[in-house]
C-alpha cells in the first residue's frame, strides 16, 4: 500500500512539475487606408500579428521607428509578424504619422 501511496506521489510531481510555455495567439489587424481595425491590440512575447490588406490599393505597415515593416501588401495580401521582446509598439500605415496602431504587451484592459 505505501508502495502505492509513493509511485502515485512521483507521477503526480512529475506531472504537476512540468510546466508548459503558453502557446503564441495569432492576432489578425486589417488594414483599411484610413485606419487599422483593431487600433489596438495586446501581445505577449512569441504571438503574431497577421496584417490583412483590405484595400483595393498596395498598404504598408510599418514601426513608427521604422524597426519592422510588412513590406508592401498587395490586394488581399497578408503576413505575419512575430512578436519578439523590446519591439517597437506603434506603427503606421504607408509612413502617415496619423494613421496609427498600437501594440501593447500584456492582458487588456478590464475596461476595453
Amino acid at each position: 500500500m505505501l508502495r502505492n501511496i509513493s509511485a502515485l506521489s512521483l507521477t503526480l510531481a512529475a506531472t504537476l512539475g512540468t510546466a508548459t510555455p503558453a502557446a503564441a495567439v495569432d492576432h489578425f489587424v486589417m488594414m483599411l487606408g484610413d485606419g487599422f481595425f483593431p487600433d489596438v491590440i495586446y501581445v505577449e512575447d512569441g504571438d503574431r500579428v497577421r496584417f490583412i490588406n483590405g484595400t483595393g490599393v498596395v498598404q504598408t505597415a510599418s514601426a513608427a521607428d521604422g524597426s519592422w515593416t510588412t513590406g508592401e501588401l498587395g490586394v488581399d495580401e497578408a503576413i505575419n509578424i512575430e512578436i519578439v521582446p523590446g519591439m517597437h509598439q506603434v506603427f503606421t500605415a504607408n509612413g502617415i504619422d496619423t494613421i496609427t496602431g498600437t501594440v501593447f504587451f500584456g492582458l487588456p484592459p478590464l475596461s476595453e
